[in-house]
């Protein structure tokens, strides 16, 4: 036997193991969902994209043109998937747009109403849940624990696992009123889904923040943003009524402006008076006196 044919042969093997070495590192073993905001609320333009990415252990997989299926279960009437295939891209991920579905009517007893879709590449296989909610409303003043009014405060909308739900908005945060359009220090926020957990709602200036929580149960909710400790120096505070925060509806700010008052009489005025009296009186009397012996 010639000696370079083991040397050949051992060659060969070893770029055999290291093509499926490779092929392994490359393989995927499972698939990722991630939708871009967790609910579609009823009567609004909601617009999800729904991405699927490869996946080998918790590292992507940087593998294109691999096909993925999605199917929609239960209540399939009630969204619109523009791709039911899709292809993944040089990244490993690939992407669908979801959305009410035109014509579709949903009544308020019938919400929350969740649907499934699932996603599977070869024999792998995931999938991810859609509410489709009614909305809520929350409204109120920021105010600091001195029971000013707060100005031009930021606020957002934070999900129960901390990621700012900019959905609500159109990705902008919402603004405490600064009194052009509305009461000073007041604000509102409409759009909250309901029935899919609680929100937080953080109002912020100046590095200074205050929060509640919207229970995401009420249809309207009337509280108040408290930052305490707040200090804005260029600003000119502006009273509120307190005795309701937090705990109804909100009263309006107290009018501040000043009155014109009126002089109370002092005890030095009180003698003059009298003073001026007894004299009006005496004088009287002697001119009696005069009269009746002339």
């Amino acid at each position: 036997m010639n000696k370079s044919v083991p040397v050949i042969i051992g060659f060969l093997a070893i770029l055999i193991l290291s093509a499926n070495a490779i092929a392994d590192d490359n393989a995927y073993n499972k698939l990722a969902i991630h939708t871009s905001q967790p609910c579609l609320r009823a009567g609004m333009d909601d617009n999800l994209t729904i991405t699927v990415t490869l996946m080998n252990g918790n590292e992507r997989v940087n593998m294109a043109d691999v096909p993925i299926f999605l199917k929609v279960l239960k209540d399939e009437n009630a969204i619109s998937v523009d791709r039911l295939m899709i292809i993944t891209d040089d990244t490993g991920s690939a992407f669908a747009s979801v959305k009410l579905a035109d014509g579709y009517e949903i009544s308020g007893k019938d919400l929350p109403l969740l649907i499934q879709i699932t996603a599977s590449a070869d024999r792998h296989m995931t999938s991810t849940n859609i509410n489709i909610t009614d909305m809520g409303s929350i409204n109120g003043y920021v105010i600091d624990d001195r029971s000013n009014t707060i100005l031009n405060a930021s606020i957002k909308v934070y999900s129960q696992d901390g990621t700012w739900a900019s959905y609500i908005g159109d990705g902008e945060p919402f603004y405490s009123s600064n009194g052009t359009n509305a009461p000073m220090g007041t604000y509102s926020i409409e759009g909250i889904p309901l029935g899919t957990g609680k929100f937080d709602i953080v109002a912020e200036k100046n590095g200074y923040t205050g929060s509640i929580v919207f229970n995401g149960i009420e249809k309207e909710l009337t509280r108040d943003i408290i930052i305490r400790d707040f200090i804005d120096d260029a600003a000119t505070p502006v009273p509120y009524v307190t005795g309701m925060t937090n705990s109804g509806a909100t009263v309006q700010p107290s009018d501040n402006t000043e009155k014109e008052s009126v002089p109370m009489p002092t005890p030095m005025t009180n003698t003059v008076l009298i003073v001026i009296a007894i004299v009006t009186v005496a004088y009287a009397g002697l001119k009696v006196y005069r009269k009746m012996f002339r």
